[in-house]
Protein backbone atom coordinates (compact mmCIF):
# COMPACT_ATOMS: atom_id res chain seq x y z
CA UNK A 1 0.00 0.00 0.00
CA UNK A 2 0.95 3.58 -0.66
CA UNK A 3 1.15 6.65 1.47
CA UNK A 4 -1.50 9.31 1.37
CA UNK A 5 0.96 11.50 -0.11
CA UNK A 6 2.35 9.00 -2.77
CA UNK A 7 -1.41 8.85 -4.00
CA UNK A 8 -1.90 12.55 -4.30
CA UNK A 9 1.01 12.81 -6.54
CA UNK A 10 -0.02 9.80 -9.05
CA UNK A 11 -3.42 11.12 -8.88
CA UNK A 12 -1.96 14.93 -9.92
CA UNK A 13 0.18 13.23 -12.61
CA UNK A 14 -2.62 11.11 -13.79
CA UNK A 15 -4.51 14.12 -14.89
CA UNK A 16 -1.39 15.64 -16.30
CA UNK A 17 -0.02 17.82 -13.61
CA UNK A 18 4.09 17.93 -14.07
CA UNK A 19 4.67 21.01 -11.48
CA UNK A 20 3.64 21.80 -7.90
CA UNK A 21 4.08 25.52 -7.36
CA UNK A 22 5.48 25.88 -3.66
CA UNK A 23 7.69 28.03 -1.64
CA UNK A 24 10.94 26.52 -0.53
CA UNK A 25 10.37 24.50 2.78
CA UNK A 26 9.08 20.73 3.76
CA UNK A 27 5.82 19.45 3.57
CA UNK A 28 4.68 15.86 3.34
CA UNK A 29 4.37 15.81 -0.12
CA UNK A 30 8.06 16.11 -0.48
CA UNK A 31 9.54 12.30 -0.64
CA UNK A 32 6.23 11.33 -2.55
CA UNK A 33 7.28 14.47 -5.38
CA UNK A 34 11.22 13.34 -5.36
CA UNK A 35 9.84 9.96 -6.25
CA UNK A 36 7.51 10.22 -8.62
CA UNK A 37 9.25 10.37 -12.29
CA UNK A 38 7.70 13.03 -13.63
CA UNK A 39 6.58 15.35 -11.33
CA UNK A 40 8.66 18.55 -9.79
CA UNK A 41 8.65 21.32 -7.36
CA UNK A 42 8.37 24.45 -8.49
CA UNK A 43 9.34 27.11 -6.32
CA UNK A 44 8.57 30.42 -5.23
CA UNK A 45 10.41 32.73 -2.38
CA UNK A 46 7.14 33.19 -0.53
CA UNK A 47 3.88 31.44 0.17
CA UNK A 48 2.19 33.70 -0.44
CA UNK A 49 3.77 33.59 -4.48
CA UNK A 50 2.21 30.06 -4.75
CA UNK A 51 -0.89 30.47 -6.05
CA UNK A 52 0.13 33.26 -8.36
CA UNK A 53 2.60 31.13 -10.06
CA UNK A 54 0.04 28.12 -10.18
CA UNK A 55 -2.47 30.68 -12.26
CA UNK A 56 0.39 31.95 -14.49
CA UNK A 57 0.94 28.34 -15.19
CA UNK A 58 -2.51 27.77 -15.61
CA UNK A 59 -2.88 30.93 -18.09
CA UNK A 60 -0.61 30.10 -20.45
CA UNK A 61 -1.11 26.12 -20.74
CA UNK A 62 -5.26 26.51 -20.14
CA UNK A 63 -4.70 23.41 -18.63
CA UNK A 64 -5.27 22.54 -14.52
CA UNK A 65 -2.04 23.88 -12.74
CA UNK A 66 -1.41 23.40 -8.73
CA UNK A 67 -0.39 24.62 -5.78
CA UNK A 68 0.78 23.42 -2.33
CA UNK A 69 0.43 25.66 0.78
CA UNK A 70 2.06 25.14 4.35
CA UNK A 71 -0.43 28.09 5.47
CA UNK A 72 -3.56 26.44 5.70
CA UNK A 73 -6.64 26.99 3.75
CA UNK A 74 -7.58 29.73 4.81
CA UNK A 75 -4.63 32.18 5.04
CA UNK A 76 -5.40 35.70 3.73
CA UNK A 77 -2.02 35.56 1.50
CA UNK A 78 -3.11 32.03 -0.24
CA UNK A 79 -6.55 33.33 -1.11
CA UNK A 80 -5.38 36.48 -2.57
CA UNK A 81 -4.09 34.26 -5.60
CA UNK A 82 -6.87 32.09 -5.64
CA UNK A 83 -9.91 34.24 -5.66
CA UNK A 84 -7.61 36.22 -8.24
CA UNK A 85 -7.83 32.84 -10.53
CA UNK A 86 -11.15 32.35 -9.92
CA UNK A 87 -12.18 35.94 -11.28
CA UNK A 88 -9.93 34.93 -14.26
CA UNK A 89 -11.12 31.93 -15.15
CA UNK A 90 -7.81 30.15 -14.42
CA UNK A 91 -8.45 26.63 -13.43
CA UNK A 92 -5.93 25.98 -10.23
CA UNK A 93 -6.01 23.22 -8.07
CA UNK A 94 -4.15 24.12 -3.86
CA UNK A 95 -3.55 21.56 -1.90
CA UNK A 96 -3.80 23.42 1.45
CA UNK A 97 -1.91 21.41 4.62
CA UNK A 98 -2.79 21.85 7.46
CA UNK A 99 -1.06 21.02 10.88
CA UNK A 100 -3.96 19.64 12.34
CA UNK A 101 -4.13 22.27 15.17
CA UNK A 102 -6.33 24.32 13.60
CA UNK A 103 -10.05 25.24 14.03
CA UNK A 104 -11.99 24.72 10.74
CA UNK A 105 -15.30 26.34 12.00
CA UNK A 106 -17.00 27.62 8.90
CA UNK A 107 -14.28 27.75 7.05
CA UNK A 108 -14.70 25.34 3.56
CA UNK A 109 -18.02 27.42 3.91
CA UNK A 110 -16.01 30.68 3.71
CA UNK A 111 -13.74 29.53 0.87
CA UNK A 112 -17.22 28.37 -1.16
CA UNK A 113 -18.21 32.09 -0.76
CA UNK A 114 -15.80 33.20 -3.10
CA UNK A 115 -17.27 30.41 -5.46
CA UNK A 116 -14.33 27.99 -4.87
CA UNK A 117 -14.42 23.90 -5.13
CA UNK A 118 -13.71 23.02 -1.17
CA UNK A 119 -13.44 20.10 0.13
CA UNK A 120 -11.21 18.08 3.22
CA UNK A 121 -9.67 15.17 3.22
CA UNK A 122 -11.47 13.35 5.42
CA UNK A 123 -10.43 9.76 5.40
CA UNK A 124 -7.15 8.50 3.49
CA UNK A 125 -9.58 5.71 1.30
CA UNK A 126 -11.47 8.83 -0.13
CA UNK A 127 -8.13 10.19 -1.76
CA UNK A 128 -9.24 9.10 -5.15
CA UNK A 129 -12.82 10.66 -5.12
CA UNK A 130 -11.70 13.66 -3.61
CA UNK A 131 -8.99 15.25 -6.31
CA UNK A 132 -11.09 13.74 -9.10
CA UNK A 133 -13.90 16.11 -7.86
CA UNK A 134 -11.83 19.00 -7.75
CA UNK A 135 -10.06 18.57 -10.58
CA UNK A 136 -13.40 17.89 -12.43
CA UNK A 137 -14.30 21.54 -10.80
CA UNK A 138 -11.34 22.94 -11.81
CA UNK A 139 -11.40 22.24 -15.34
CA UNK A 140 -14.74 21.89 -16.23
CA UNK A 141 -15.69 25.42 -14.58
CA UNK A 142 -12.09 27.13 -15.41
CA UNK A 143 -11.82 28.13 -11.48
CA UNK A 144 -10.58 26.75 -8.32
CA UNK A 145 -10.76 24.33 -6.30
CA UNK A 146 -9.24 23.62 -2.73
CA UNK A 147 -8.19 19.91 -1.12
CA UNK A 148 -7.39 20.43 2.74
CA UNK A 149 -5.45 17.77 4.23
CA UNK A 150 -3.84 16.97 7.33
CA UNK A 151 -0.29 16.87 7.14
CA UNK A 152 -0.32 13.67 9.28
CA UNK A 153 -2.36 11.91 7.13
CA UNK A 154 -0.04 12.29 4.41
CA UNK A 155 1.91 9.55 6.10
CA UNK A 156 -0.79 6.97 6.61
CA UNK A 157 -0.99 4.00 4.08
CA UNK A 158 -4.01 3.01 2.37
CA UNK A 159 -5.35 1.26 -0.76
CA UNK A 160 -7.41 4.41 -2.39
CA UNK A 161 -7.96 2.35 -6.00
CA UNK A 162 -6.24 3.73 -9.41
CA UNK A 163 -6.41 7.69 -9.97
CA UNK A 164 -8.69 8.84 -12.40
CA UNK A 165 -8.14 10.79 -15.47
CA UNK A 166 -10.23 13.87 -15.83
CA UNK A 167 -10.51 15.48 -19.52
CA UNK A 168 -12.45 19.10 -19.94
CA UNK A 169 -15.58 18.26 -22.08
CA UNK A 170 -15.42 21.56 -24.28
CA UNK A 171 -18.77 20.88 -25.27
CA UNK A 172 -19.25 23.19 -28.94
CA UNK A 173 -21.82 26.32 -27.38
CA UNK A 174 -23.72 28.21 -29.62
CA UNK A 175 -26.82 30.08 -29.76
CA UNK A 176 -30.45 28.98 -31.46
CA UNK A 177 -30.57 29.70 -35.34
CA UNK A 178 -33.54 31.89 -34.57
CA UNK A 179 -31.05 34.32 -32.40
CA UNK A 180 -28.67 33.89 -34.60
CA UNK A 181 -30.76 35.56 -37.39
CA UNK A 182 -31.87 38.15 -35.44
CA UNK A 183 -28.49 39.31 -34.57
CA UNK A 184 -27.63 39.01 -38.92
CA UNK A 185 -30.88 41.21 -39.20
CA UNK A 186 -29.73 43.68 -36.46
CA UNK A 187 -26.49 43.90 -38.14
CA UNK A 188 -27.47 43.70 -41.70
CA UNK A 189 -29.55 47.30 -40.79
CA UNK A 190 -26.69 49.43 -39.15
CA UNK A 191 -24.90 52.22 -40.64
CA UNK A 192 -22.09 51.68 -38.07
CA UNK A 193 -21.16 48.88 -36.34
CA UNK A 194 -18.56 48.77 -33.53
CA UNK A 195 -16.64 45.42 -31.67
CA UNK A 196 -15.56 45.21 -28.35
CA UNK A 197 -13.76 42.24 -27.44
CA UNK A 198 -12.90 40.94 -23.88
CA UNK A 199 -11.52 38.16 -22.02
CA UNK A 200 -13.93 35.31 -23.49
CA UNK A 201 -12.69 36.04 -27.47
CA UNK A 202 -9.27 34.01 -26.00
CA UNK A 203 -8.42 31.59 -28.68
CA UNK A 204 -10.65 34.01 -31.58
CA UNK A 205 -8.46 36.63 -32.75
CA UNK A 206 -8.79 35.47 -36.61
CA UNK A 207 -12.42 35.30 -36.26
CA UNK A 208 -13.24 38.31 -34.59
CA UNK A 209 -10.68 39.79 -37.21
CA UNK A 210 -12.93 37.90 -39.49
CA UNK A 211 -15.81 39.93 -38.71
CA UNK A 212 -14.52 43.15 -38.35
CA UNK A 213 -13.69 43.02 -42.05
CA UNK A 214 -16.97 41.75 -43.26
CA UNK A 215 -18.66 44.66 -41.37
CA UNK A 216 -16.22 47.50 -41.53
CA UNK A 217 -16.53 47.25 -37.90
CA UNK A 218 -13.22 49.16 -35.68
CA UNK A 219 -12.47 46.21 -32.52
CA UNK A 220 -12.02 47.95 -29.54
CA UNK A 221 -10.91 45.92 -26.47
CA UNK A 222 -10.97 45.71 -23.02
CA UNK A 223 -7.88 45.11 -20.16
CA UNK A 224 -8.43 41.34 -20.42
CA UNK A 225 -9.08 41.26 -23.98
CA UNK A 226 -5.97 43.43 -25.08
CA UNK A 227 -4.12 40.01 -25.50
CA UNK A 228 -6.65 38.35 -27.62
CA UNK A 229 -7.63 40.81 -30.25
CA UNK A 230 -4.98 43.83 -30.41
CA UNK A 231 -2.60 43.72 -33.60
CA UNK A 232 -5.28 43.43 -36.00
CA UNK A 233 -5.95 46.10 -39.02
CA UNK A 234 -9.35 47.29 -37.38
CA UNK A 235 -7.73 47.74 -33.50
CA UNK A 236 -8.91 51.23 -32.34
CA UNK A 237 -7.26 50.51 -28.83
CA UNK A 238 -9.19 50.56 -25.37
CA UNK A 239 -12.42 51.29 -24.39
CA UNK A 240 -12.55 53.24 -20.79
CA UNK A 241 -10.84 56.35 -18.96
CA UNK A 242 -7.71 54.70 -19.19
CA UNK A 243 -7.30 54.11 -22.77
CA UNK A 244 -6.46 57.12 -25.23
CA UNK A 245 -10.37 57.65 -26.40
CA UNK A 246 -10.40 56.67 -30.18
CA UNK A 247 -12.47 53.48 -29.07
CA UNK A 248 -15.27 55.09 -26.92
CA UNK A 249 -15.58 57.42 -30.12
CA UNK A 250 -16.15 54.61 -31.93
CA UNK A 251 -18.78 53.22 -29.49
CA UNK A 252 -20.17 56.74 -29.48
CA UNK A 253 -20.95 57.21 -32.66
CA UNK A 254 -22.21 53.55 -33.32
CA UNK A 255 -25.80 52.26 -34.69
CA UNK A 256 -24.81 48.69 -33.11
CA UNK A 257 -22.33 47.43 -30.19
CA UNK A 258 -21.21 44.03 -30.47
CA UNK A 259 -19.71 42.70 -26.70
CA UNK A 260 -17.96 39.78 -27.60
CA UNK A 261 -16.92 37.81 -24.88
CA UNK A 262 -17.47 40.64 -22.26
CA UNK A 263 -20.33 42.24 -20.14
CA UNK A 264 -19.00 46.02 -20.28
CA UNK A 265 -20.91 48.41 -19.05
CA UNK A 266 -21.78 50.47 -22.24
CA UNK A 267 -24.58 52.25 -21.48
CA UNK A 268 -24.66 55.27 -19.14
CA UNK A 269 -20.41 55.02 -18.92
CA UNK A 270 -18.20 56.89 -20.87
CA UNK A 271 -21.07 59.27 -22.22
CA UNK A 272 -22.39 57.13 -24.42
CA UNK A 273 -26.40 56.98 -24.54
CA UNK A 274 -28.74 54.66 -25.08
CA UNK A 275 -29.17 55.52 -29.01
CA UNK A 276 -27.48 52.30 -30.22
CA UNK A 277 -28.49 48.34 -30.44
CA UNK A 278 -26.66 46.41 -28.32
CA UNK A 279 -25.54 42.64 -28.49
CA UNK A 280 -24.00 40.75 -26.31
CA UNK A 281 -22.41 36.90 -26.49
CA UNK A 282 -20.99 35.55 -23.94
CA UNK A 283 -20.54 31.68 -22.98
CA UNK A 284 -21.93 32.37 -19.69
CA UNK A 285 -26.08 33.92 -19.86
CA UNK A 286 -25.88 34.85 -16.72
CA UNK A 287 -23.59 37.28 -17.85
CA UNK A 288 -25.69 38.90 -20.62
CA UNK A 289 -27.37 41.84 -19.84
CA UNK A 290 -25.79 41.61 -16.15
CA UNK A 291 -23.91 45.45 -16.49
CA UNK A 292 -26.54 47.30 -18.43
CA UNK A 293 -29.56 46.63 -20.73
CA UNK A 294 -29.02 45.02 -24.08
CA UNK A 295 -30.96 44.23 -27.25
CA UNK A 296 -30.13 41.26 -27.49
CA UNK A 297 -28.36 38.38 -26.01
CA UNK A 298 -26.21 35.41 -27.70
CA UNK A 299 -25.02 32.34 -25.17
CA UNK A 300 -21.87 30.64 -26.81
CA UNK A 301 -18.43 30.46 -27.18
CA UNK A 302 -17.35 33.43 -28.97
CA UNK A 303 -15.58 30.69 -31.30
CA UNK A 304 -18.59 28.55 -31.87
CA UNK A 305 -20.84 31.72 -31.58
CA UNK A 306 -18.98 33.47 -34.88
CA UNK A 307 -18.56 30.67 -36.99
CA UNK A 308 -22.24 30.36 -36.94
CA UNK A 309 -22.99 33.84 -37.04
CA UNK A 310 -20.55 34.59 -40.34
CA UNK A 311 -21.99 32.87 -43.15
CA UNK A 312 -25.00 34.75 -42.21
CA UNK A 313 -23.41 38.06 -42.12
CA UNK A 314 -23.81 40.56 -44.88
CA UNK A 315 -20.64 42.37 -46.37
CA UNK A 316 -20.86 45.69 -45.69
CA UNK A 317 -18.81 48.17 -48.35
CA UNK A 318 -18.99 51.94 -46.33
CA UNK A 319 -15.27 51.94 -45.02
CA UNK A 320 -15.90 55.48 -43.24
CA UNK A 321 -16.81 54.26 -40.06
CA UNK A 322 -13.42 51.83 -40.02
CA UNK A 323 -10.81 54.57 -41.40
CA UNK A 324 -11.97 57.59 -39.08
CA UNK A 325 -11.76 55.45 -36.54
CA UNK A 326 -8.80 53.10 -37.05
CA UNK A 327 -6.48 56.09 -38.83
CA UNK A 328 -7.28 58.50 -35.89
CA UNK A 329 -6.12 55.78 -33.05
CA UNK A 330 -3.17 54.42 -34.97
CA UNK A 331 -1.90 58.46 -35.58
CA UNK A 332 -2.37 59.04 -31.33
CA UNK A 333 -0.71 55.85 -30.77
CA UNK A 334 2.63 56.74 -32.40
CA UNK A 335 2.56 60.04 -31.07
CA UNK A 336 2.09 58.15 -27.04
CA UNK A 337 5.11 55.56 -28.12
CA UNK A 338 6.99 58.42 -29.44
CA UNK A 339 6.44 60.54 -26.38
CA UNK A 340 7.26 57.63 -23.81
CA UNK A 341 10.21 56.57 -25.89
CA UNK A 342 11.63 60.24 -25.33
CA UNK A 343 10.84 59.44 -21.88
CA UNK A 344 8.37 62.41 -21.92
CA UNK A 345 5.77 60.73 -19.68
CA UNK A 346 6.56 58.47 -17.06
CA UNK A 347 9.16 56.07 -16.40
CA UNK A 348 6.53 53.27 -16.19
CA UNK A 349 5.19 54.30 -20.03
CA UNK A 350 8.87 54.04 -20.64
CA UNK A 351 9.41 50.88 -20.01
CA UNK A 352 6.70 49.80 -21.30
CA UNK A 353 7.27 51.44 -24.65
CA UNK A 354 10.89 50.32 -25.16
CA UNK A 355 10.05 46.58 -23.89
CA UNK A 356 7.31 45.98 -26.38
CA UNK A 357 9.83 47.33 -29.19
CA UNK A 358 12.72 45.12 -28.41
CA UNK A 359 10.45 42.19 -27.06
CA UNK A 360 9.97 38.69 -29.03
CA UNK A 361 6.86 38.55 -31.01
CA UNK A 362 5.73 35.70 -28.88
CA UNK A 363 7.01 37.31 -25.67
CA UNK A 364 4.82 37.17 -22.38
CA UNK A 365 4.55 40.23 -20.67
CA UNK A 366 3.38 40.05 -16.65
CA UNK A 367 2.87 42.98 -15.28
CA UNK A 368 1.56 44.96 -11.48
CA UNK A 369 -1.52 46.50 -10.83
CA UNK A 370 -1.52 50.39 -10.93
CA UNK A 371 0.69 52.15 -13.30
CA UNK A 372 2.63 49.18 -15.00
CA UNK A 373 -1.17 48.51 -15.99
CA UNK A 374 -2.14 51.41 -17.13
CA UNK A 375 1.39 52.27 -19.06
CA UNK A 376 0.79 48.34 -20.34
CA UNK A 377 -2.59 49.07 -21.74
CA UNK A 378 -0.93 52.11 -23.88
CA UNK A 379 2.49 50.96 -24.76
CA UNK A 380 2.48 47.46 -25.02
CA UNK A 381 2.06 45.99 -28.31
CA UNK A 382 -0.05 42.60 -28.92
CA UNK A 383 -0.27 40.62 -32.04
CA UNK A 384 -2.17 37.39 -31.58
CA UNK A 385 1.23 35.39 -30.33
CA UNK A 386 1.87 37.46 -27.23
CA UNK A 387 0.61 37.40 -24.04
CA UNK A 388 -0.44 39.70 -21.27
CA UNK A 389 -0.92 38.70 -18.05
CA UNK A 390 -1.36 40.22 -14.68
CA UNK A 391 -4.21 40.41 -11.45
CA UNK A 392 -6.85 42.56 -13.70
CA UNK A 393 -9.91 41.29 -12.30
CA UNK A 394 -8.28 40.97 -8.73
CA UNK A 395 -6.22 44.11 -8.73
CA UNK A 396 -3.36 42.68 -6.15
CA UNK A 397 -0.45 44.68 -6.51
CA UNK A 398 2.38 42.26 -6.32
CA UNK A 399 1.23 39.44 -8.39
CA UNK A 400 3.55 40.22 -11.68
CA UNK A 401 6.67 38.50 -10.57
CA UNK A 402 5.25 35.16 -9.44
CA UNK A 403 3.06 35.62 -12.42
CA UNK A 404 5.70 35.56 -14.49
CA UNK A 405 7.64 32.57 -13.06
CA UNK A 406 4.63 30.32 -13.52
CA UNK A 407 4.27 31.50 -17.27
CA UNK A 408 8.28 30.67 -17.85
CA UNK A 409 7.65 27.36 -15.77
CA UNK A 410 5.17 26.56 -18.77
CA UNK A 411 7.02 27.81 -21.39
CA UNK A 412 10.90 27.92 -21.01
CA UNK A 413 11.62 28.26 -24.67
CA UNK A 414 9.38 31.78 -24.22
CA UNK A 415 10.47 35.17 -23.22
CA UNK A 416 8.77 36.21 -20.49
CA UNK A 417 9.23 39.56 -18.77
CA UNK A 418 8.09 41.04 -15.29
CA UNK A 419 6.86 45.09 -15.30
CA UNK A 420 7.53 45.24 -11.38
CA UNK A 421 5.38 48.15 -8.97
CA UNK A 422 6.59 49.27 -5.85
CA UNK A 423 4.50 46.72 -4.23
CA UNK A 424 6.45 43.87 -6.33
CA UNK A 425 9.51 45.51 -5.90
CA UNK A 426 9.22 45.39 -1.81
CA UNK A 427 9.30 41.11 -2.25
CA UNK A 428 11.90 40.82 -5.04
CA UNK A 429 14.83 40.28 -2.60
CA UNK A 430 12.63 37.12 -1.35
CA UNK A 431 11.94 36.17 -4.58
CA UNK A 432 15.05 36.05 -6.52
CA UNK A 433 17.25 33.36 -4.49
CA UNK A 434 14.06 30.47 -6.24
CA UNK A 435 14.32 32.15 -9.44
CA UNK A 436 18.38 31.98 -9.81
CA UNK A 437 17.94 28.39 -8.34
CA UNK A 438 15.57 27.82 -10.39
CA UNK A 439 17.18 28.74 -13.63
CA UNK A 440 14.22 30.45 -15.06
CA UNK A 441 15.17 32.71 -17.58
CA UNK A 442 12.70 35.39 -16.42
CA UNK A 443 13.37 38.89 -17.72
CA UNK A 444 12.47 42.04 -14.70
CA UNK A 445 12.44 45.19 -15.12
CA UNK A 446 11.47 47.58 -12.19
CA UNK A 447 12.31 51.37 -11.26
CA UNK A 448 14.34 52.58 -8.34
CA UNK A 449 13.55 55.87 -6.92
CA UNK A 450 16.92 56.33 -6.05
CA UNK A 451 17.87 54.70 -3.25
CA UNK A 452 20.46 51.31 -3.90
CA UNK A 453 18.35 48.74 -2.88
CA UNK A 454 21.04 46.12 -3.13
CA UNK A 455 18.77 44.33 -5.61
CA UNK A 456 21.41 44.55 -8.68
CA UNK A 457 24.14 43.68 -6.53
CA UNK A 458 21.99 40.01 -4.94
CA UNK A 459 20.98 39.49 -8.88
CA UNK A 460 24.49 39.19 -9.64
CA UNK A 461 25.41 37.25 -6.36
CA UNK A 462 23.01 34.71 -7.34
CA UNK A 463 24.42 34.53 -10.94
CA UNK A 464 22.06 36.49 -12.59
CA UNK A 465 22.23 39.95 -15.14
CA UNK A 466 21.63 42.46 -12.55
CA UNK A 467 21.93 45.93 -14.67
CA UNK A 468 21.17 49.16 -12.87
CA UNK A 469 20.80 51.82 -15.35
CA UNK A 470 19.31 55.87 -15.59
CA UNK A 471 17.39 56.81 -18.77
CA UNK A 472 19.87 57.39 -21.11
CA UNK A 473 21.20 53.65 -20.99
CA UNK A 474 17.76 52.08 -20.55
CA UNK A 475 17.67 51.13 -24.08
CA UNK A 476 21.15 49.17 -23.65
CA UNK A 477 20.35 47.73 -20.75
CA UNK A 478 16.81 46.61 -21.39
CA UNK A 479 18.60 45.14 -24.94
CA UNK A 480 21.38 43.07 -22.88
CA UNK A 481 18.72 41.76 -20.49
CA UNK A 482 16.69 40.43 -22.94
CA UNK A 483 19.29 38.82 -25.07
CA UNK A 484 21.15 37.12 -21.92
CA UNK A 485 20.50 33.60 -21.59
CA UNK A 486 19.29 33.48 -17.94
CA UNK A 487 16.85 35.11 -15.47
CA UNK A 488 18.27 39.10 -16.04
CA UNK A 489 16.98 42.28 -13.47
CA UNK A 490 17.22 45.61 -14.98
CA UNK A 491 16.56 48.64 -12.53
CA UNK A 492 15.30 52.09 -13.85
CA UNK A 493 16.84 55.05 -11.57
CA UNK A 494 14.99 57.89 -12.08
CA UNK A 495 17.75 60.21 -11.43
CA UNK A 496 21.39 59.36 -12.45
CA UNK A 497 23.34 56.55 -10.31
CA UNK A 498 25.83 58.24 -8.04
Amino acid sequence: MASVADQIVRALAANGVRRLHSAEGRSGLDDAVDRHPSVRWQRVGREESASFGAAGDAAMTGELAVCVSRLGPFDDRLLDGLVDAQLSGIPVLAVAIRDGSEDDGDSLSDLRAFRLFAERLARPHDIQRVVAAATRAAVEECGVAVIVVDDAMLAEHCDAGRPTAISASRPIVRPRENDLAAAARILAGARRVTIVAGAGSAGAHDEVALLADTLRAPVAHTLRGKEHVEGSPFDVGMVGPLASGWADDAVAVSDVVLLVGTDLRYRGAHGHDDAATVIQIDVRGSHLGRRCPIDLGLTGTVLDTLHALQPRVERRFDTSHLDYAVDGYATARRADDARALDHQNSAAASIAALVSRLAEPDAVFAVDSGVEELSATRHLRMNGERRLIGSFSHGSPQGALPLAVGAQSAHLDRQVIALLGDRGRAHLAEELPAIAHGGLPVKIVTIDGGRDSGLTALAARLGMRGIRTDAAGLAGATAEALDYDGPALVELVRRSPS
